[in-house]
């Protein structure tokens, strides 16, 4: 069955034409099923959480892409070489510390996954799609959460804290919104505000610095934007100002589309806008307390914590005591308090050593390499909020940030060659 294309598809298309073949409704299924597994990680499900069932149900869908495409022997070559230093890291932390069944089936599954998000398994143009669609019922619902709060003084809540997983139980206590005497931060949809930055700013990357910016696009870039403010992460507001920052001074000029050129960012035109947009940020920091709130959080106590200094401190200190052959290898039994809220970068030291610390930055630190433009700074988010939050090498995000980045790989001059007859079929740059 073929879906028909019509201009909204197009539209996503031009942003996202990786495994555009795939039309049928099975690959728009799989495509939203990855698209919600983000959410669906921290609630009970079939098997282990309901991400993870999800995923389940979308890898035969997967595998039936990848025998066809195997069979037709048409790959991006380029694709799935960025993608082996994740495939060496899976291999790596199968054997480091144990060699469990169980251990190698999850590392074979989470490969084959990787294989097929890398092989164009997934069409990532309704993939693209239907991440918006996550966002703009986020954003709905925040406003929502506003409105019931500031007006209504009741705090409309829409998570279902009775299905967590057990795990994840924790947060009811500590993310319920408006608690006496902290700042007023909902969450729309997600679990948390920075689980919705996390979400979107990918999404902000695309649909803002992608060439070709057009009526359509700004209206998306503008719900993406509204949901990561609204959310009053202070990760979402540095993210928003920095990618407009980018926007406005380096990629637009005159309607049209530019690169990078350092010697053309200190214009009169952009030294005016700088100007205005802190005049800007002065006004709102000083008038609207929620914002002034939301800033203080990153680098103050004014709340209670340091948003940045609470996501690093004990980790910081408890590195220090790693010794021996324990730096290169990690710890096989890791301090039980320390399971909680670990960023990426410390917990994959802490646990695989620096030879996994590698092997998983490998993969993200090769972007800024050689993709361009919005990939290039997705990688760059990426790589400063991997020492942040957990969650950029947690199984869930780390594909809904592959599947984004493997489109730019393709997207950066992808050769798409035969395996059986080892000549290309067909040389294509898609930018």
């Amino acid at each position: 069955m073929m879906l028909p294309i019509n201009k909204t598809n197009r539209e996503y298309e031009q942003l996202a034409s990786y495994g555009k073949e795939n039309t049928t409704i099975l690959d728009k299924l799989c495509a939203l099923l990855l698209a919600l597994s983000p959410l669906l990680q921290h609630y009970i499900g079939l098997y282990k959480n309901a991400g993870f069932t999800v995923l389940l149900a979308a890898v035969p869908i997967l595998l039936f892409r990848f025998v066809t495409k195997l069979g037709s022997g048409r790959f991006s070559l380029r694709n799935l070489a960025a993608i082996f230093p994740l495939i060496l890291f899976e291999l790596y932390t199968a054997v480091d510390h144990s060699t469990a069944i169980s251990r190698w089936a999850y590392i074979a599954f989470i490969i084959v996954v990787f294989l097929c998000i890398a092989g164009g398994c997934i069409n990532t143009a309704y993939f693209l799609k239907y991440a918006m669609v996550v966002v703009f019922a986020a954003t709905i619902m925040l406003i929502i959460q506003y409105i019931s709060f500031y007006l209504f003084k009741y705090k409309l809540d829409p998570r279902p804290f009775d299905l967590l997983v057990e795990e994840d139980s924790i947060w009811e206590k500590h993310l319920y919104p408006g608690r006496k005497g902290s700042l007023y931060r909902p969450a729309g949809i997600f679990l948390e505000p920075s689980h919705l930055f996390l979400y979107g700013f990918p999404l902000l990357c695309v649909f803002l610095l992608s060439p070709g910016m057009n009526k359509w696009r700004m209206k998306r870039t503008i719900v993406i934007t509204a949901a990561m403010l609204l959310s009053t992460s202070g990760f979402s507001l540095v993210a928003c100002l920095g990618l407009w920052a980018l926007y406005f001074l380096v990629y637009k000029r005159n309607g049209q589309d530019r690169h990078m050129d350092p010697r053309k960012m200190f214009t009169v035109r952009n030294l005016m806008i700088v100007f205005a947009m802190i005049l800007i940020m002065v006004g709102v920091y000083c008038f609207i307390p929620v914002f002034r709130r939301s800033v203080n959080r990153i680098f103050t106590s004014t709340e209670g914590t340091n948003a940045v200094d609470g996501r690093i401190r004990r980790a910081m200190n408890y590195i220090k005591t790693i010794q021996g052959k324990a730096v290169w290898f990690g710890q096989a039994n890791v301090v039980s308090t320390l399971d909680f809220n670990r960023a990426g970068f410390f917990a994959t030291y802490i646990r695989w050593g620096l030879i996994g610390v590698l092997l998983s930055y490998w993969f993200y630190a090769q972007g800024l390499f050689i993709l361009k433009k919005q990939y290039f700074w997705m990688s760059a988010i990426i790589l400063v909020i991997s020492f942040f939050t957990a969650h950029t090498h947690g199984t869930f995000y780390m594909l809904y940030f592959v599947i984004f980045l493997m489109n730019g790989y393709y997207a950066n001059g992808a050769y798409r060659l035969s395996f059986r007859a080892g000549v290309p079929l067909a040389a294509e740059l898609e930018e």
